[in-house]
């Protein structure tokens, strides 16, 4: 009967032995599995986080260009009014003093309201 006692402690030690072996396994199993989890998620943060970054410098490109554009365009037209007014002063200079003087008047009454 001893010999029975000391037999069914060995069998149930070694059930132990290997359940904590299995345990062991799959924790290690489960370690290695998140392991690789992260760096895919990580992999795939980085791709995502390049191509906002490539989309936001495109946008931000295009929307540079288009106020260069747009700089350029009010500039050639203020260009084009000085020499409308150039010209303007060159054919009828006594018209423009008398319209100068007029603005001139102008602004001095509505600056002494004021």
């Amino acid at each position: 009967m001893a010999k029975k006692k000391r037999a069914s402690k060995s069998v149930k030690r070694a059930a132990k032995d290997v359940d904590l072996d299995g345990l062991k396994s799959e924790i290690e199993q489960l370690r290695s599995d998140l392991g690789s989890l992260f760096e895919a998620v990580l992999k795939e943060g980085k791709e995502k986080a390049d191509d906002a970054d490539t989309t936001l410098r495109e946008e931000l490109q295009e929307r540079l260009d288009a106020l260069r554009d747009s700089i350029a365009h009010a500039k050639e037209r203020g260009e084009h009014a000085v020499e409308t007014a150039q010209q303007t002063i060159e054919e009828r200079p006594i018209i423009s003093v008398l319209v100068a003087f007029g603005i001139g008047v102008l602004t001095a009454k509505l600056i002494s309201r004021g």
